[in-house]
């Protein structure tokens, strides 16, 4: 599938009222919960909120923000 023929099913816009979540809600490995605890990272942005339970589950996505993408 093209990126330009994308069906509306496949796009994932986050919802306006998103509770912010901690990156521990998220279940990855110690390795990175270290790095993201060594940076000082806590919450994830509402982008990452909405992203990242689609890319652990092995789905690809294309992402924009306006505080960016993370």
């Amino acid at each position: 599938m093209s990126p330009l023929s994308l069906s509306p099913s496949l796009i994932f816009k986050p919802q306006q009222n998103l509770n912010t979540l901690k990156f521990t809600s998220f279940g990855f490995s110690p390795a990175i919960m270290e790095g993201i605890e060594a940076i000082g990272y806590e919450e994830a942005t509402p982008v990452q909120e909405a992203a990242i339970p689609a890319i652990l589950s092995g789905r690809d996505l294309i992402a924009s923000a306006q505080t960016g993408t993370g």
